[in-house]
């Protein structure tokens, strides 16, 4: 609460019995009428109903993120609900937002209990999806479900007709103005001691507007007060925050403002100055920043009636230095860690092309870690800005295909195709194109055809140099190794797959990047029979680590190997998450995996819960070992290239005690696969057959790998009693 609160019990009551009445409150008032003060005092009182809170900012206009922030808010107060939700929420495609949606609502029409949501600033949210959603909530909500929702304007929600249809309260700038009394508390906790025609004064010119009476400076007994009826509210704010601040004090709090929150770091790469601390403290002292605490470090925030005056003051007065302060902040914040808020911070800097070079240098990482979908909005709105620079396209289009959107990256990916710029620049274009290709390809189950795409924009890249500009080549560069090494995974050369996420896992990339390489390897391990028991803690301390991130392909990858590895809760926890994130990747190589780690868990009588049924359709028992593989069959059946993906049907099969088979390989062994076989029936180790054959150990463990595949088998035992048995006849090729 803030100092010299002044309690107003009345308007609790209000907020009180009208949820008790409708369900639904609106506290609709310009800043400073003391919203959030009076939500925070009916937050603290003791209630029967659990109370959430979230408040919004305009980070959080974005379908997901505001969807996440809801049901993790929801979440707090009921731990054991909405976890479903929340996996399938931090998926930035489309289905998985709606999915997301239905669950959490789902959950809440169980409640035994009512629960309270307040959402404060809600006049922070534009996006189309978030007001549709918002009316759908509101207009079916859930029985237990009360919400109290604060906003300084009705653009979002029509405050006339929420009366009229569900008859919502609804609090305005009448009901939140102080009364005199009120008014009286606020002035002597701030000025001291006034008479009561001073008093009286004071009310009369703020016209109850509780910020004015903050503001005001009452000043000369015989000096006039602020009057809100004689001088617009943007004059008295100069007055009242810049005029009486030193200069350097009032230059540094508007630079401030143009930053959605500040640390001492970031306010000094912003401004330049190497004194940040001390003036921020003095700010914080003199109550016109609010230390945010929640965030690691000393950080501060601008309230939102000096942030908005101080944005507009900037912008009219120095509209270069605004932009100056933004960019090195973005920067400082992509630096940090920060991807997707430096790209937002960015596009807001009034310089397009320098937020396209900034998201050109982090698209890569925001896309692999879940927010494709973002990525595409805002390379698609750069890109209309600036249709010179098809770069835009392609980081359109990547996060399009992160997203699952395969039409608008098909379409993106073409509008980058039909560019007629030349030299290096075009090859870095045309082999970003292939990259493209080869997801999509993927996407279809032409896997075979997507290494020959990845090979393509290899082939491209390789008489070209770093690009000082764009900083582009590093990022398809980055992204070359990770590509090859999927496509060769589906194709079903793990030889080169390893080889390539090796390559990933061991150099200077993004974060969320490594971690898809890794999981793919663990994916790899299970399937040669290497996966211990310390691999499945290491697998299950980063499968924890990637729940507190958005779910991605490594979320997915990292869920299906636990699945199949680990026998207790954590197994079933991740066949779960397996599922919510299949459901939104509609890839056959995923709905294979996912379909194969359900029947692994039946068919050993392992933990599995209740299956998505999103994920599987209704038309198969997922309680059914048989009937989940039948389902398989078909998928692979119209695939066109399956590559892989038998082979781990064998894995699984195999681990179902059904013994190993050669259907779907068939491939003959060659003399150096065979001499390495017959030492595998010996108790020699793989590096002492090497020194026997003459071999590295690498060559050895290739071999190894590759007798493996060819027998369908997954230890060294059972390649020596595959090798013994009569060799079948191998089937014909499709």
């Amino acid at each position: 609460m803030p100092d010299g609160h002044v309690p107003r019990p009345a308007l609790v009551s209000a907020i009180e019995n009208g949820l008790v009445r409708s369900g639904v409150v609106l506290l609709s008032a310009g800043d400073g009428f003391g919203k959030s003060t009076l939500l925070s005092e009916y937050a603290r009182r003791p209630r029967p109903s659990a109370t959430a809170w979230l408040s919004l900012d305009s980070h959080d206009d974005d379908p997901q993120v505001f969807l996440v922030a809801g049901l993790e808010a929801l979440a707090m107060v009921h731990p054991d609900l909405f976890t479903e939700a929340l996996v399938a929420a931090g998926n930035a495609t489309d289905a998985a937002q709606a999915l997301a949606f239905r669950m959490g609502v789902c959950d809440l029409e169980h409640l035994d209990e009512p629960v309270t949501l307040v959402v404060d600033d809600l006049d922070q949210l534009r996006h189309p999806s978030i007001v549709s959603g918002l009316r759908r909530l509101l207009r079916y909500r859930p029985p237990n479900l009360r919400l109290v929702l604060a906003t300084r304007d009705d653009l979002l929600l029509d405050a006339d007709r929420l009366q009229r249809g569900s008859g919502a309260l609804v609090l305005d700038e009448g009901d939140l103005a102080l009364s005199e009394a009120e008014t009286a508390d606020i002035a002597v906790s701030r000025h001291g001691a006034l008479d009561d025609d001073r008093l009286h004064e004071l009310h009369e010119a703020t016209g109850g507007w509780a910020a004015g009476v903050v503001l005001a400076s009452p000043g000369s007994s015989s000096g006039p007060v602020f009057d809100t009826r004689a001088q617009p509210v943007a004059r008295f704010l100069r007055e009242a925050i810049v005029e009486g601040l030193p200069d350097d004090l009032s230059t540094f709090l508007l630079e401030l403002c143009m930053l959605p929150h500040v640390s001492v770091s970031l306010a000094t790469t912003a401004t330049g100055r190497a004194d940040c601390a001390r003036v921020l403290q003095d700010l914080q002292d003199r109550r016109l920043l609010e230390p945010r605490t929640e965030l690691d470090g000393a950080t501060w925030v601008v309230p939102p009636i000096i942030r908005e005056f101080g944005r507009h003051e900037l912008r009219t007065t120095a509209p270069d230095r605004a932009t100056e302060v933004v960019l090195n902040a973005a920067w400082a914040m992509v630096r940090a860690g920060d991807f997707e808020e430096g790209a937002v911070l960015a596009m807001q800097s009034g310089d397009d092309y320098e937020a396209a070079r900034l998201l050109l240098r982090v698209h890569l990482g925001m896309s692999t870690s879940g927010h494709g979908l973002r990525v595409h909005e805002l390379a698609s709105t750069l890109q209309a800005r600036l249709p010179h620079l098809p770069e835009l396209s392609l980081a359109s289009a990547w996060g399009a295909v992160q997203a699952g959107l395969d039409a608008l990256a098909t379409e993106a990916m073409r509008t980058a195709a039909a560019t007629t710029v030349r030299g290096q620049r075009g090859r870095f274009i045309r082999a970003e194109v292939q990259g493209l290709r080869a997801h999509l390809l993927r996407r279809q189950g032409e896997y075979t055809e997507s290494v020959r795409a990845v090979r393509e924009g290899l082939a491209l890249l390789r008489d070209t140099e770093a690009d000082a500009e764009w900083s582009y080549a590093d990022s398809i560069r980055t992204r070359a190794p990770l590509d090859m090494g999927m496509a060769s995974f589906l194709a079903g050369d793990l030889d080169t797959a390893m080889t390539a996420f090796e390559m990933v896992t061991g150099g200077d990339v993004p974060g969320p990047m490594r971690a898809v390489a890794h999981s793919y390897l663990a994916l790899i391990a299970w399937l040669e029979g290497q996966h211990d028991p310390a691999t499945h803690a290491s697998m299950a301390r980063l499968l924890e680590q990637r729940t507190a991130q958005a779910p991605d392909l490594a979320h997915f990858i990292t869920s299906v190997t636990v699945a199949l590895s680990e026998d207790g809760v954590a197994g079933r926890d991740a066949l779960i998450d397996a599922e919510l994130i299949s459901a939104c990747m509609p890839e056959p190589g995923t709905q294979v995996m996912v379909r194969l780690a359900r029947a692994f868990r039946v068919g050993r009588g392992l933990a599995v819960g209740g299956a998505v049924a999103d994920a599987y359709g209704t038309d198969v028992r997922t309680d059914d070992v048989a009937a989940l593989l039948s389902d398989v069959r078909r998928i692979l059946d119209g695939i066109p290239d399956t590559g892989v993906l038998p082979r781990i049907v064998e894995r699984v099969r195999a681990e179902l005690g059904e013994g190993p088979t050669l259907e779907g390989y068939g491939e003959a062994l060659t003399d150096g696969e065979r001499k390495v076989l017959r030492l595998l029936d010996t108790s020699l180790t793989e590096r002492e057959i090497g020194m026997e054959l003459h071999l590295s150990h690498n060559t050895v463990r290739t071999y190894r790998r590759r007798l493996y595949r060819k027998l369908g088998v997954t230890s060294r035992r059972a390649a020596v009693d595959a090798a013994k048995a009569p060799e079948p006849t191998a089937p014909e090729q499709r």
